[in-house]
């Protein structure tokens, strides 16, 4: 649901502005083997479930999630994962209810002070809410959600010291996406890719790093829809930029780079050109946190034109009003080119977040967000209002 997806877009360079009260304990199950189960239940009410210019239909949406945090962390590596269970159900028409689930592994080895590896798989079990993606403009082409499950598989090794002036690191990552519910249609859809990984950082200050960023990913889609010219491509990407910790109250990235995006088929239209990626968090004070970010990238696009060219603007600030309470104020501004086709969308998001932190182990939390999308295309332009009261309970 795009009303869950809003914070997302901000998490980019640092965390909460303090200590938080809410501190769930680790349930030892073993010598150094702990789980950390947790309970969250939301209801939201939103105007505009299916995302349309006219005749909107509204809904309560009850989401429940029970999760398990599980690992062992010895101080220096770390090994285990996490497990969510996500039931959603609408009062409008309960064929829009889902179960989706999510599970994450990592391992984390450090070898030496100069030899690190980290390993990880997620795999995902999801729904695309009628009215989003692949049914955007025409949610009700399908009687039901479509679901599909993504598969990632990541190695990384880096060799430095921590307090070396220079780290040197690769890796690898698969990533498939299959769809599994009306696959006569969705399965031209269907995503495999690998993706090679070099980067270095440098140390130019005490807190300053230089770092360069080499990435070539190979984008193949399962089957050829007939008529249609093949999505297939490779995306390479190299930035150049900084990072920084604790300079002048604040944490951050700056890279800019460049990417060639080259489909197999001719008829489509590369993209070769310019990216960035920027991202700044300032902390006047200890209780309070403003961030920034600002990125443009070639990207997929599964309904319209060749790629999108997606340029994005968030900004959240961060506050802690007493140790039980704190807020969130999210703003986010995407605009997006759809090359190939006649059709930009732009896209406004404001979000706004209380959390009271009852206790150790209990919290509860509102928020109001609202969407407003404008396109030159047909039935894509939409406002969508929703608000939203949930509790989280953990050991």
């Amino acid at each position: 649901m795009k009303l869950l997806s809003i914070a997302a877009l901000t998490g980019v360079v640092v965390s909460s502005a303090q200590a938080s009260l809410y501190d769930p304990a680790p349930v030892k199950l073993t010598d150094g083997f702990s789980v950390v189960p947790q309970l969250d239940a939301v209801t939201y009410y939103n105007d505009n479930i299916y995302s349309t210019e006219t005749d909107e239909a509204s809904s309560l949406i009850y989401i429940v999630t029970p999760s398990i945090l599980f690992g062992v962390d010895d101080g220096i590596n770390r090994y285990g994962g996490n497990y969510e269970l996500i039931s959603g159900s609408y009062s409008y028409d309960d064929a829009d209810n889902y179960l989706d689930q999510k599970l994450s592994l990592f391992a984390h080895t450090e070898y030496t002070d100069k030899h690190r590896t980290d390993f990880g798989f997620k795999f995902s079990d999801l729904h695309e809410a009628r009215g989003s993606n692949l049914t955007e403009g025409q949610p009700l082409e399908y009687p039901t959600p479509l679901e599909y499950n993504t598969y990632v598989a990541d190695g990384y090794y880096q060799y430095g010291a921590q307090t070396a002036i220079i780290n040197v690191g690769g890796g690898v990552q698969y990533y498939l996406k299959e769809y599994t519910n009306y696959t006569n249609d969705t399965k031209y859809d269907d995503l495999s890719s690998w993706t090679l990984k070099l980067d270095v950082d440098y140390q130019v200050g005490s807190v300053t790093y230089f770092t360069a960023d080499l990435s070539r990913a190979n984008e193949v889609y399962k089957y050829q829809e007939p008529g249609v010219a093949s999505k297939d491509n490779t995306d390479g990407r190299i930035t150049v930029g900084a990072r920084w910790e604790g300079l002048g109250k604040t944490v951050g990235k700056a890279k800019v780079g460049y990417q060639l995006k080259t489909f197999q088929d001719s008829s489509r239209e590369n993209f070769a050109g310019y990216i960035v990626d920027i991202g700044v968090a300032w902390s006047p004070l200890q209780h309070s946190v403003y961030e920034a970010h600002v990125s443009r990238a070639a990207e997929d696009s599964n309904t319209a034109g060749d790629y999108i060219l997606a340029s994005t603007g968030a900004f959240n600030w961060s506050h802690n009003w007493t140790e039980k309470l704190d807020s969130d104020v999210i703003l986010v501004y995407t605009h997006e080119d759809y090359v190939g086709a006649t059709r930009i969308d732009q896209t406004a998001n404001v979000g706004l977040y209380i959390n009271y932190e009852f206790t150790r182990w209990f919290k509860m939390r509102t928020g109001y967000e609202y969407t407003k999308k404008g396109s030159t295309a047909p039935n894509i332009r939409y406002d969508q209002n929703a608000i939203n009261l949930g509790l989280t309970v953990a050991l």
